[in-house]
């Protein structure tokens, strides 16, 4: 097969030379940036779902625009970012941790109390940059200033083991091992 001027031949097709860098097959290190960007959207939606939910239904207090940092950069969108950089920092972290050396539930703890400093790190940056908090604990019994507490530091160490279930369950499935081999 011959193509015409002006096309490139690429998987046995013709394709125009100016299109032909999205026919082309991802290179490894563009995987992995893909990958770590489906994680990030797939991270900040469900972290957005799973607080927007959290709110409405056990506190009674939904999360509105005006109190998430999208509205700090004058743009709303669908997810908060914070969740997405979260699950980046989860994923990372797993794949720091060698999983026949490392025991399921010191993972859990590494990468929850990872979650937990983040968390305070994010606070405390926000807090000084943007003189704005972006959420408050002081009306938890345990807290730290109002930006950690015990009782969502749990919940942070929870999510953190089912992140290893379900990473350790894609390292397992041959179907999803691309998406294991981020970092």
């Amino acid at each position: 097969m011959k193509c015409e001027k002006g096309y490139k031949k690429i998987n046995n097709k013709c394709v125009n030379k100016k299109l032909a860098f999205a026919y082309k097959r991802p290179t490894k290190s563009n995987q992995k940036l893909l990958n770590l960007v489906i994680i990030f959207f797939a991270s900040a939606f469900l972290g957005a779902v799973i607080e927007f939910i959290y709110r409405s239904l056990l506190n009674g207090n939904a999360i509105f625009y005006s109190q998430s940092l999208y509205l700090l950069f004058k743009v709303k969108l669908p997810f908060l970012p914070i969740y997405g950089v979260g699950g980046v920092l989860m994923v990372f972290i797993e794949n720091l941790l060698d999983s026949e050396k490392t025991k399921f539930w010191a993972r859990g703890l590494i990468i929850g109390s990872s979650l937990v400093l983040f968390e305070l790190l994010s606070g405390l940056i926000a807090s000084a940059l943007f003189d704005h908090r972006l959420w408050d604990y002081s009306s938890h019994v345990i807290n730290l200033g109002g930006i950690i507490s015990l009782q969502i530091s749990i919940m942070w160490i929870i999510s953190a083991y089912a992140v290893t279930i379900l990473y350790l369950w894609m390292k397992k499935n041959k179907g999803f091992k691309r998406f294991t081999q981020i970092i």
